[in-house]
């Protein structure tokens, strides 16, 4: 969220928390960048090309989760790079 906390899909009260992913570990304290659109990449990710991503847990994922709510977050290009496309969650 703006205030630098981490989102959770699992927790219900942290709805509406994702606005954007940090590019780098943030240390606690400090400040760090937050890519809002755009194509970001992590060499720890290993996404299906072409199919959505969502916030599960305080992760990211290709499978909606189960509970508390689901928010797109964007689409894998490959298996490690992101378009954003970050959608409005929807409670579940």
């Amino acid at each position: 969220n703006l205030s630098g906390a981490v989102s959770n899909s699992a927790i219900i009260h942290k709805i509406g928390c994702c606005h954007g992913i940090a590019a780098s570990n943030i240390s606690l304290g400090t400040s760090g960048r937050i890519q809002v659109n755009g194509v970001i990449q992590n060499t720890d990710w290993n996404f299906t090309p072409g199919e959505n991503v969502f916030l599960s847990g305080r992760n990211f994922s290709q499978s909606i989760p189960l509970s508390g709510f689901v928010q797109k977050i964007g689409t894998a290009k490959n298996n490690n790079t992101l378009v954003l496309e970050i959608r409005e969650p929807i409670t579940l």
